[in-house]
């Protein structure tokens, strides 16, 4: 895969949420990041399923590019919600 984008993260993303257990819902990147907001049901399998994604992530060549990452994630009302933001390095 080419530089980190929307496109690679979407890519990993796919690959790794084959059960369709997360619900995609944006990968925006800009200048300076990439921000990621998923959905699941409110089960241990779809947190196992987001730190799996962010695990394949990390193996990709185009992950050097980043400097930093944050991810918060929560429940409710029967929900996981997870957000997670990658920084890049600066050039």
């Amino acid at each position: 895969m080419g530089p980190l984008s929307e496109q690679s993260i979407n890519q990993v993303l796919a690959a790794a949420n084959a059960t369709g257990e997360l619900q995609i819902m944006s990968v925006d990147c800009r200048s300076s990041m990439c921000e990621v907001l998923a959905f699941g049901n409110d089960a241990p399998s779809s947190s196992q399923g987001w730190n799996q994604a962010i695990g394949e992530m990390r193996k990709e060549p185009w992950y050097s590019d980043i400097s930093g990452e944050s991810t918060a994630m929560g429940s409710q009302n029967g929900r996981f919600t997870v957000a997670t933001i990658f920084q890049r390095k600066k050039h």
